[in-house]
C-alpha cells in the first residue's frame, strides 16, 4: 500500500511543518578538465529556517538571490550539497516521492505557462486524483473537481474550458486549485502574483489567505516584494546572495528593518515623495549598483559592495547572525541599526 499522508492538522507541540537546516546548493556551470579551473556557483549558502503550522513565511529578495532554488529543495526538486530539509519532522530525502507530494505543493508563478494549453480545467485539476487515486473513485472525481474549483472561486462550468479561455486571474485560481487537490498541508507560492494585473493581485492575495483559515494551511511565500510578503507572512526571511541576512516578525522586519539591504528593499517600495508645495521629489536609493556576480562573490559580508555603511570589517569577516529586536529578530550585519520604516513612512 502506498505510504498515507499524515494529519495536516496541527498537534500542540507538534513537529514545524518544514525546516531548513544549514541548507547548501551548490552549481558547477560550465565544465573544464582542470579542478582548479572550475567555478563554483553557490545558490543558496547555509540557510536555516522553520515553518510553523498554519503560518506563513515569506522569503523575499532580489532575482538571482537563491528563492527559487531554495523552493525547489523544499520541493524535492532539487538535492543540497550540504544540510537537510525535513517535512514534519523527516527528512525530505528519507520520504517517498508519494507522500511528499501528498504534503506539500506548488503554486507556480506564470499561470500563462503552468497550465498545459491541450488540456481542459477538468484534466488539469484531476490530474491529482490520477496520482493519487485513494483521493476518489470513479464518478465521484468529477465532483471532486467541481468542489476545488469552487474553493477557489470558480464554477462548474469552466470544466470544459482551456486554459486561453480564461483571464490570467482565473488561470492563477485553477493553479491554485490544482495544487489544493492532493490535499497538502504545505503550499509553496513561488511569486504567485508578480505575473498578474495590479487589480488582480489583491483578490488572489486575499483567496489564499481565506483557504489558509479554512484548510489550516502552511504557505512558504516567495517574491521579491517586501510590501506583499508582509502582508501575507506571519515571519519574513530577507535572502541575499543566497544567505538569510534578516528574519522575523513580519511587522517587526517591515517597520524596523535592521540590515541595510532590507532597509534598501523598502526605499525601493516607493521611490518619490512630495515636498511642502506637493511636487514630486526623489527618494533617495540607498544601495549601490547591481548584484554582483554570484560566481564572484565579495569576501565578507556579501552585500558590503553595495552598502552605504560597508567598512574595512565588512570584508575582512562574514557576519553571523545576531538579535536585533524581539520575537527572534535576527540579522546579518556588522553595523545594524534599527530603522523606523512604518507604514505611513515608508510611503512619506
Amino acid at each position: 500500500m502506498p505510504e498515507q499522508p499524515t494529519s495536516t492538522a496541527a498537534a500542540p507541540g507538534g513537529e514545524p511543518a518544514l525546516e531548513a537546516r544549514d541548507v547548501v546548493k551548490h552549481f558547477h556551470p560550465g565544465r573544464s578538465l582542470f579542478p582548479s579551473r572550475r567555478q563554483t556557483l553557490r545558490a543558496v549558502d547555509g540557510i536555516s529556517f522553520t515553518l510553523e503550522r498554519g503560518q506563513t513565511l515569506g522569503i523575499v529578495g532580489e532575482s538571482g538571490c537563491g528563492k527559487s532554488t531554495l523552493a525547489r529543495m523544499a520541493l524535492g526538486l532539487e538535492t543540497p550539497t550540504a544540510g537537510e530539509i525535513r517535512l514534519q519532522g523527516r527528512e525530505l530525502s528519507s520520504v517517498s516521492r508519494y507522500w511528499r507530494s501528498s504534503v506539500i505543493q506548488l503554486v507556480m508563478q506564470d499561470p500563462y505557462s503552468s497550465l498545459n494549453p491541450r488540456m481542459t480545467i477538468y484534466d488539469i485539476v484531476a490530474e491529482a486524483f490520477v496520482a493519487h487515486p485513494e483521493l476518489v473513485q470513479g464518478a465521484r472525481r468529477r465532483d471532486l473537481v467541481v468542489e476545488m474549483l469552487s474553493l477557489v472561486g470558480l464554477g462548474a462550468h469552466h470544466l470544459n474550458k482551456f486554459p486561453h479561455q480564461l483571464s490570467g486571474g482565473q488561470r492563477q485560481r485553477v493553479g491554485i486549485a490544482r495544487a489544493l487537490a492532493p490535499k497538502p498541508s504545505i503550499v509553496v507560492c513561488d511569486e504567485p502574483v508578480s505575473a498578474l494585473d495590479v487589480s488582480v493581485q489583491a483578490q488572489v492575495i486575499n483567496l489564499l489567505g481565506s483557504l489558509q483559515d479554512e484548510l489550516a494551511l502552511s504557505y512558504l511565500f516567495i517574491s521579491h516584494d517586501l510590501s506583499i510578503v508582509r502582508h501575507v507572512s506571519d515571519r519574513i526571511a530577507v535572502i541575499y546572495l543566497g544567505r538569510i541576512v534578516e528574519e522575523g516578525p513580519a511587522e517587526v522586519v517591515y517597520n524596523a528593518p535592521a540590515h541595510p539591504y532590507t532597509q534598501a528593499l523598502l526605499a525601493s517600495i516607493a521611490t518619490t515623495r512630495l515636498d511642502a508645495d506637493g511636487a514630486e521629489v526623489a527618494k533617495p536609493a540607498r544601495i549601490r549598483g547591481e548584484l554582483p556576480d554570484p560566481l564572484k562573490p565579495p569576501s565578507g559580508c556579501p552585500f558590503r559592495s553595495r552598502c552605504f555603511k560597508a567598512r574595512d570589517r565588512c570584508a575582512a569577516e562574514v557576519p553571523l547572525p545576531q538579535p536585533v529586536g524581539p520575537d527572534g529578530h535576527l540579522t546579518r550585519c556588522h553595523f545594524p541599526t534599527v530603522e523606523d520604516s512604518s507604514p505611513t513612512a515608508a510611503v512619506a
